[in-house]
């Protein structure tokens, strides 16, 4: 079997295995996948975040942007003055009492 350049033909699978950076398959070359559209190992196969979403490289799933992170009913909204946005709770909060959230 002959392989894409860049890849390797995997013994125990049997296939080739393209790179991380060029996961996609098309005509024997690897490609990457064409934003908006991420690599999804579980279905081997570039796929897209449903809307409102977009993928998060950093959590390798889809979320709601950075400018408007809070899901509610669908939508992707940013969270009303006095809250902020929590990225450990994943929700909107307020600062303990007697104190405030400081923007740089």
């Amino acid at each position: 079997m002959t392989c894409p350049a860049g890849s390797y033909f995997n013994e125990t699978i049997l296939r080739c295995i393209c790179p991380t950076n060029a996961p996609y398959v098309n005509n024997n070359t690897c490609l990457p996948c064409r934003y908006p559209s991420y690599w999804n190992p579980s279905t081997l196969k570039c796929d897209t975040c449903a809307s409102p979403l977009v993928y998060n490289v950093v959590s390798r799933r889809c979320d709601c942007p950075e400018d408007r992170p809070n899901l509610v009913n669908g939508v992707c909204q940013g969270c009303q003055v006095p809250y902020f946005w929590n990225p450990n709770k994943r929700m909107c909060d307020t600062c303990p009492g007697g104190t405030h959230y400081l923007i740089d």
